[in-house]
């Protein structure tokens, strides 16, 4: 329990660096920013039924980060509008994470944090798949389905969607 409780300041804090430090950075490569095999990369959403192309995803505010030591990976989209998709999971690996607050195997938390109503939803329910994990070109692939809560109250949206060619650094 209380390394879920460390888990989600923690993704929360990666979340609001990555978005600043994107914010201010534009990746001038046209190519999506896909591996070494010319793949484009590509996120998107629905957020409660709405379509994620609605908020103008730029693909060079999509970034994900490897921590070497633990082995978990932060895959973090920010949008033009300022919404965004967190997703951090432990012990990356091709497989199903469960977002569920009970979950004890392959683990993940995933957030949507929609600042034009201020609000920060925290996956209650819901799944990560990685499909593809290429460690040699530092790429991820998968796709998410999760129903998110606004904390403190019980308001809930449904957030689904995939990526792909998502490349990733990594840090020791």
């Amino acid at each position: 329990m209380k390394a879920k409780q460390l888990i989600y300041p923690l993704a929360l804090a990666l979340v609001f660096v990555m978005a600043l430090t994107t914010a201010c950075n534009k990746d001038e490569d046209d190519n999506g920013g896909g591996g070494s095999g010319g793949n484009t990369m590509s996120f998107s959403a629905t957020v409660a039924g709405d379509n994620f192309d609605a908020f103008e995803f730029d693909l060079a505010s999509v970034e994900a980060q490897l921590v070497g030591l633990t082995n978990n990976m932060t895959i973090s989209g920010v949008s033009s509008s300022g919404q965004v998709i967190s997703i951090s999971l432990n012990n990356i690996s091709e497989q199903t994470y469960d977002l569920s607050p009970s979950a004890t195997v392959a683990v993940g938390t995933a957030i949507y944090q929609d600042d034009q109503e201020g609000g920060i939803y925290l996956a209650n329910t819901g799944t990560v798949n990685l499909t593809d994990y290429d460690t040699a070109n530092k790429t991820i692939s998968g796709n998410f389905n999760y129903t998110a809560l606004l904390s403190p109250t019980t308001i809930s949206c449904s957030v689904n969607g995939s990526f792909a060619n998502v490349s990733y650094t990594e840090t020791p």
